[in-house]
């Protein structure tokens, strides 16, 4: 037992006095990295140390930088330098905590002790009698414990919560409030005791990181089909512990992106439009869950057929977005739920764009894609953004973009017939042939164009028909499924 303490203390002590080298080669290297990645001359000082930095970098960084990406989802390491990190086996083992309360605990924070032991896989919960707590470090450093919690109360609450991670740190002190626990709610299930996935949100500063580790490494790494989500959401430094149990509902189609656990942030990120155009159901739905009479009855009165002129005028003609009628109608939008938030916003469609490749130059190897970057001022004199354009307009160079190509049904002549120029053809190809007529391009003016050439110069002339027989056969045409328009 002493022995091995002795060798413990030597090997941190190492560990501690290598420390200064290791930050001094740590910052070498990332003066390094910043000089590859900006493009700028290497610095005369490392000039000489580059190749053998840049090997260490190799071999060093790129390992925990993928642990890093890996353990945001599945509790792998996310420190990007290993030196001096107390987690840097975690995952390889299971951790082992023991879980104890303040002396002469009262029966509230006995159960929530209990509680805990449920949240935290492979813990055990243990008396705190009369020992020490210098006689309880000891004894879990002799059993391979990796965590040490103490619970502590206030008059029969629990208010604190202090991790130790052993055998030398780090010891962190959370101060508790609000606490829920299963007792306190009606008709609740019994507690999973799957290894949970773990989500958390905002914490991206050094402080928030090295907190993220000491939670997340109170976990094992989870199963692939575990339906068991923690969730840690960071707001201005109070932490909000959530559990959930996720199920399959058979009756309710849930699309490939939804089938894994995703946070609200996500969801905004990746999944909704925050761009789009409120319809009337958007109001409808908000006056559904309103409490000020003021918001419901203008909701109410915007989603009724009556208020669709007030309806234009104050969402469509303005373009005034999803994201603006929620900020004017704020306190119906803090009693929306996480179902009716799924009813408010529409998806992310995807965006289609023309290939404007030479097969001469490229080889079939590039392709080029011609974006109108949409960018505007609407009547209220905000700016108006494109949603796809303006992400591919920031994109970086090397930067991913997935995509794929639709096969055209037809196959277009390389030169553009004029409809005038070759009204007799038309008229004998619509007329006596049958043939179909298709419309692709810019939606402004273009369609409108068309449509009369068509009626002026092929019915009308060709056919010796009067204004209103060429409209009328147009028309006709149209519903047969013969006039086919796709423009944007």
């Amino acid at each position: 037992m002493l022995r091995r303490q002795a060798r413990l203390r030597r090997e941190y002590l190492y560990r501690k006095s290598s420390e200064e080298k290791q930050k001094n080669i740590q910052a070498k290297k990332d003066q390094l990295k910043r000089s590859l990645e900006e493009n700028i001359p290497i610095h005369g000082d490392l000039r000489k140390e580059a190749i053998a930095l840049q090997k260490r970098i190799e071999y060093e960084d790129k390992g925990p930088e993928r642990a890093a990406v890996i353990g945001g989802f599945s509790g792998g390491a996310n420190t990007l330098n290993s030196q001096d990190d107390e987690y840097r086996y975690a995952g390889v083992e299971d951790p082992k905590i023991m879980i104890t309360t303040s002396r002469e605990p009262s029966a509230r924070l006995k159960m929530f002790v209990k509680e805990l032991r449920l949240i935290f896989p492979n813990s055990q919960r243990m008396n705190r009698g009369g020992y020490e707590m210098s006689q309880l470090i000891h004894a879990c450093r002799a059993n391979d414990v990796t965590d040490f919690i103490v619970v502590h109360e206030h008059r029969g609450v629990p208010d604190s919560l202090v991790i130790c991670h052993l055998p030398y740190g780090p010891t962190a002190s959370f101060t508790l409030s609000g606490v829920v626990m299963r007792h306190d709610i009606p008709d609740i299930g019994p507690m999973s005791e799957q290894y949970p996935h773990l989500i958390f949100h905002n914490f991206k500063t050094d402080l928030g990181l090295r907190t993220m580790s000491i939670l997340k490494y109170l976990f094992p790494v989870p199963k692939a089909d575990s339906k068991r989500v923690i969730t840690f959401a960071n707001n201005d430094d109070y932490i909000c512990f959530r559990q959930h149990i996720y199920k399959k509902v058979c009756d309710m189609p849930v699309p490939d992106f939804l089938k894994e656990p995703l946070t609200l942030y996500e969801l905004a990120e990746q999944y909704w439009d925050l761009r789009a155009y409120p319809t009337q159901y958007v109001f409808s739905l908000l006056a559904l869950v309103s409490d000020d009479k003021l918001e419901r009855d203008k909701c109410m009165e915007l989603s009724s057929p009556e208020g669709q002129e007030d309806w234009l005028n104050y969402s469509r003609r303005p373009k005034r977005t999803v994201l603006e009628v929620l900020h004017d109608f704020h306190k119906s939008t803090s009693k929306l739920t996480i179902e009716i938030i799924f009813e408010l916003f529409c998806t992310i469609k995807p965006r289609s764009f023309s290939i404007a490749s030479s097969c001469l130059t490229s080889r079939g190897t590039r392709i080029d894609i011609l974006v109108a970057v949409v960018k505007y001022y609407s009547k209220l004199k905000k700016p108006r953004l494109g949603l796809a354009s303006n992400w591919l307009k920031c994109l970086r160079v090397g930067d991913k973009v997935y995509g794929w190509i639709k096969m055209g049904s037809l196959k277009f002549p390389t030169d553009t017939h004029k409809i005038k120029e070759y009204s007799q053809d038309l008229w004998h190809l619509i007329n006596d042939k049958g043939a179909y007529i298709y419309i692709s391009g810019n939606a402004k003016n273009m369609p409108d164009n068309v449509r009369e050439a068509f009626i002026e110069d092929v019915f009308s002339k060709e056919g010796k028909l009067d204004l209103d027989q060429a409209k009328a056969m147009l028309a006709s045409i149209e519903r047969d499924g013969r006039l086919q328009v796709e423009t944007w």
